[in-house]
């Protein structure tokens, strides 16, 4: 997990990311089967997203562990995950493979405002994002509880 340099100091004293990075490698050391976490990546700058993802990723497909994650962020669902839950408002909510659930309309619906999924292709890599279209420039959109 790269936190050496971290071995001495005090939790207390770590920043939100190298906490999160070290409840992580905690977590993996016990050894277990299922890993279940709470927005993994929440306090990471995003490189450091990239390190839990793809460190998640690996764990998944060659050590065959399984994860479970919440997250804010549909773009690290769309990156590793095999299968998603949507948990929408009032309930209701939209299971199955991540490529049919995170869809613009089901996040659109989730999140109250218009998104649209961009690939983006660098090199041999082929990255998804969500944009929400906010609409902060130009005003055009309010969210529908506010009319």
């Amino acid at each position: 997990m790269g936190l050496t340099a971290l071995a001495e100091q005090r939790y207390d004293r770590l920043s939100g990311g190298q906490r999160q990075l070290v409840l992580l490698a905690r977590a993996l050391a016990s050894d277990c089967n299922i890993l279940v976490l709470d927005e993994p990546a929440s306090a990471l700058d995003i490189a450091n997203q990239g390190v839990v993802l793809r460190l998640l990723l690996r764990l998944a497909s060659s050590l065959g562990l399984t994860v479970l994650f919440t997250t804010h962020h549909p773009d690290h669902a769309i990156g590793i995950a095999d299968t998603t839950l949507l948990m929408l408002r009032n309930t209701a909510h939209i299971a199955g493979p991540t490529e049919m659930v995170l869809t613009e309309d089901n996040l659109a619906q989730m999140y109250g405002v218009p998104v649209r999924r961009v690939e983006v292709r660098a090199g041999e890599e082929m990255a998804a994002a969500i944009v929400p279209l906010h609409g902060l420039r130009n005003k055009t959109w309010d969210h529908p509880a506010s009319r």
